[in-house]
């Protein structure tokens, strides 16, 4: 049997306001994904997020989900999400979070489909369940 799966999220920013605008609430949504690690899938240990929040230094260029990335070996799963500093330098903590979780929603239909056509069992409506409580209860904090 498999061990839980994990959601965990990385993050990589173009600048210190990019930074201080997510470096907490990314560490924030990865203690709300804790609550909710479960075995979705016996291939699967790691639904992984890498977030780039582009910023005065660095800027990643794009602006959504991309990279979509299967290890099967580490039995892991992973997207980027990139966030252009357009969409959060005027942006409330709120709308940062909202935003975030919306990007998180995408980025896991995006690996469900991709699970689904290697013929990957997942329990896809316990998975959703659980990941919206870790969302809301993430935006919540803001």
């Amino acid at each position: 049997m498999s061990s839980s799966t994990l959601f965990q999220m990385s993050a990589d920013t173009g600048g210190s306001k990019a930074d201080a605008a997510y470096a907490t609430m990314y560490r924030e949504l990865n203690r709300c994904f804790l609550q909710v690690s479960r075995v979705y899938a016996e291939e699967v240990n790691t639904f992984g997020f890498m977030l780039c929040v582009s910023g005065n230094i660095r800027d990643f260029g794009s602006d959504g989900i991309e990279r979509l990335k299967r290890r099967k070996k580490q039995k892991s799963i992973d997207v980027d999400i990139v966030i252009p500093q357009h969409r959060w330098a005027d942006a409330t903590p709120r709308e940062r979070a909202e935003h975030l979780a919306q990007q998180v929603r995408e980025g896991v239909e995006l690996m469900l489909k991709r699970l689904a056509h290697d013929k990957v069992a997942v329990d896809t409506a316990l998975l959703r369940s659980d990941l919206e409580r870790a969302l809301e209860a993430f935006v919540g904090l803001y």
